[in-house]
């Protein structure tokens, strides 16, 4: 019998260490989780909207985007952004309204082929005969395998987060039917 207790006493002393170490363990996890709860808690900063802000959306509708691509004659360059060479021809970007092609066969003489509009381009990218832009929210996908024809292959709508205005703010003011492609200075002389 003297056994049989010693037995049971090991048993429950083996259970209660046992037990004991998952608590602790369990202690220790909840610690952890409760300071990581708290650290992310002090990284959250609710979105203010800007008060005042210097910039006006410029909006289309969906139905308006949707047609918006058009092939034009050349233009002057105003605002312009990034530049590609492709094959000998260059691509510049002139930002929230499209891109422009020269032709870069000679190049002491570039000559100005065409416009390419995209209201609320921002950015292009390319990649093999293929120029990738921004029109709004929607990423394009043009042939430029002959830049004297670029077509439009593919718009995936609403790829895109909408436009910042040029001091960062973003514009929370409509339905999914406006569409935000610039950004005109508001009149500030009162």
């Amino acid at each position: 019998m003297k056994n049989f207790l010693n037995s049971i006493t090991q048993t429950c002393c083996l259970y209660f260490c046992y037990n004991t170490e998952n608590l602790l363990i369990m202690k220790n996890n909840i610690a952890l989780i409760i300071v990581f709860l708290g650290l992310l808690t002090s990284c959250y900063k609710p979105y203010k909207e800007p008060a005042g802000s210097k910039y006006t959306p410029i909006l289309m509708t969906r139905q308006q985007l949707n047609n918006s691509f058009a092939i034009q004659s050349p233009r002057t360059m105003k605002n312009t952004g990034k530049i590609y060479a492709y094959a000998s021809y260059i691509f510049v970007n002139e930002k929230y309204e499209g891109f422009h092609i020269i032709s870069n066969s000679n190049p002491s003489s570039p000559q100005k082929i065409a416009f390419v509009k995209i209201p609320g381009n921002i950015d292009i990218a390319v990649k093999g005969n293929r120029l990738f832009a921004d029109n709004g929210v929607d990423l394009l996908t043009i042939n430029i395998a002959n830049p004297m024809e670029p077509t439009l292959l593919f718009r995936n709508q609403n790829e895109l987060p909408s436009l910042l205005d040029p001091d960062g703010n973003r514009f929370y003011g409509g339905d999914a039917n406006r569409i935000v492609v610039g950004w005109k200075l508001n009149n500030t002389q009162n």
